[in-house]
């Protein structure tokens, strides 16, 4: 089977997420310590924004992701921790691309839901990289496998 999925991305984006609600929730208690939050309410409710921002942003670009999609020919193998489901190119019923998102972000969206929901997305290892707005062309590969546009 061939891995069409990279490796250490998503942990990286996770990684650095946490690392960012670390920081601001460190500079939240530093601020309340110091007696600053009574002061700047205004500091500490855009503090919270950010912070809920972050956590809504990591929930919608990464959280979602599956950690490694192996290509079995008529069907993809797909992996997130300890748990796998085998998923038939049938039952795929649109294969899209955040263009726009680096890494590119690919979604496959399901006829019958599985593991994982009815849409389920991967960050492909063959990255096109020339132009922003340009989609991988592992998309197109799936496509023309799927038979559908």
């Amino acid at each position: 089977m061939n891995k069409i999925s990279s490796d250490g991305i998503r942990a990286a984006a996770i990684v650095s997420g946490i690392l960012g609600l670390t920081l601001l929730a460190i500079l939240m208690i530093v601020l309340v310590a110091s007696g600053r939050a009574a002061k700047q309410p205004l500091l500490m409710s855009l503090l919270v924004f950010l912070a809920l921002g972050i956590w809504l942003s990591m929930k919608k670009t990464v959280w979602n992701v599956v950690e490694e999609v192996l290509d079995g020919g008529d069907f993809l193998l797909l992996k997130k921790g300890n748990i796998e489901e085998r998923v038939a190119l049938s039952n795929i019923s649109k294969v899209s691309a955040a263009v726009f998102w680096r890494p590119q972000k690919v979604t496959l969206s399901l006829l019958t839901p599985c593991k994982f929901g009815s849409e389920v997305s991967f960050i492909p290892n063959r990255q096109f990289r020339l132009l922003q707005g340009m989609e991988s062309p592992l998309v197109d590969e799936l496509r023309a496998r799927l038979r559908r546009p």
